[in-house]
């Protein structure tokens, strides 16, 4: 099952594994952005934690800052309806300490902010 955002830019949150000691799960993310004369692809996986994941759709249906983080901070998303942005970020450190960032920000409207918290919402959790 997977979250797959298509406005803006594309965002595909897949489910690749969870656990039940630490209620979490784990997604492999992929971020597509394609732009005049520009085109990024970044995708890892990524551990959150269910309570933060409830948290983040709770706060959207609030009209408040949605914040979704992964456990070791290498990945995160905002929706901010004041502010109208969309922020990400992905990091990823290798085993040597080098270190990679990709990031980016998008307007964001309040239908479409509508639809993210939707997708959210819809995705059928076992926790």
């Amino acid at each position: 099952m997977k979250i797959e955002i298509n406005k803006l830019l594309k965002i595909v949150f897949e489910v690749k594994d969870f656990d039940e000691h630490l209620p979490s799960v784990q997604f492999e993310v992929r971020i597509d952005v394609q732009k005049f004369a520009y085109n990024l692809c970044a995708e890892s996986s990524f551990w959150f934690e269910c309570r933060v994941f409830d948290d983040f759709i709770k706060d959207m249906q609030k009209n408040q800052c949605a914040v979704l983080n992964d456990i070791n901070e290498s990945f995160e998303i905002i929706i901010d309806p004041h502010k109208e942005i969309l922020q990400w970020l992905m990091r990823k450190e290798d085993l040597e300490g080098n270190v990679s960032v990709a990031q980016g920000a998008e307007k964001l409207m309040a239908d479409m902010r509508e639809v993210i918290c939707y997708l959210f919402m819809a995705y059928p959790k076992w926790w």
